[in-house]
């Protein structure tokens, strides 16, 4: 028992240096370069080592109020740093949003359905999601939105793995983002902060739009190959063990019409269950 909790203790510690200690850390280090070399001392690195030395250690200091200091600069650090980080974490999702084009609001044109009112992107990240939608609706006559959730069950732990790392790395670029934004402001104190603002901004759409793409191709694979079960657990069996367009149809108006249900409008994001 106490090897099992020392493992999982041992995980746990692991995964908060990776996911949340580190960038929370760096991001603290920066903010604190700033506020001491500012714009007219910005590359001054003795000042900085002193400043901090000082800052931790004071010369009058003895030895028992060092060692004191230490223990709460380090938990200090710790402490703002994680609070930095789920708040990183926490904004991921906005900016998914505005790289999905949800609704007015996103990188790329958006060109409004006259049927339903809603806003479609035309262009961008959120482009390639729309594309997704509208061929497996064009050629299975699927509602990928409403028959999702469903499929989502009937897809094997193989499949359901590969959606979640893709979903996980889609999520993860557009945190390396708002870290990226997170840095501009510092650069109001400190304009080398600029540096690693643009670099992450860039890394993060980059990566971002890789993670789409490679999602979108998944999703398309496992309506291709799994389509068929989705069809038949939902009492539509196709003889051929294939789905086609009317069956997909069939099971498009059954999904629509159980309960009452509307049809929501088909706007592509990673699907909630494809995320860890």
């Amino acid at each position: 028992m106490t090897s099992l909790l020392k493992g999982f203790l041992g995980k746990a510690a692991e995964r908060w240096a990776v996911q949340l200690g580190l960038p929370g850390v760096l991001f603290v280090a920066l903010c604190w370069t700033a506020r001491v070399l500012g714009h007219g001392d910005a590359l001054d690195a003795r000042r900085l080592v002193t400043a901090s030395a000082d800052a931790a250690a004071p010369a009058t200091a003895s030895n028992v109020r060092v060692a004191v200091l230490l223990a709460a600069v380090v938990a200090f650090v710790a402490l703002v740093s994680t609070v930095v980080a789920l708040t990183v974490r926490e904004a991921g999702p906005l900016v998914q949003k505005v790289w999905l084009g949800e609704g007015r609001w996103g990188l790329g044109r958006a060109r409004r359905d006259p049927a339903t009112g809603a806003y479609a992107p035309t262009s961008g990240i959120g482009a390639r999601f729309s594309r997704l939608h509208a061929g497996i609706g064009s050629y299975y006559q699927l509602d990928l939105a409403v028959a999702w959730p469903r499929l989502w069950l009937v897809l094997p732990d193989a499949a359901r793995t590969e959606l979640t790392a893709a979903s996980a790395a889609f999520r993860q670029s557009a945190e390396i983002q708002v870290w990226g934004l997170a840095c501009l402001p510092v650069a109001c104190w400190w304009w080398p902060a600029v540096v690693p603002a643009v670099v992450l901004i860039a890394v993060g759409w980059a990566r971002g739009r890789a993670a789409a793409a490679e999602f979108a191709v998944l999703v398309e694979a496992v309506v291709d190959v799994h389509g068929a079960a989705l069809a038949a657990g939902l009492g539509f069996p196709c003889p051929d063990g294939r789905l086609t367009d009317l069956i997909g149809a069939q099971v498009s108006d059954h999904l629509a019409r159980r309960g009452g249900l509307r049809r929501p409008v088909r706007q592509a994001v990673p699907p909630p269950g494809a995320g860890s």
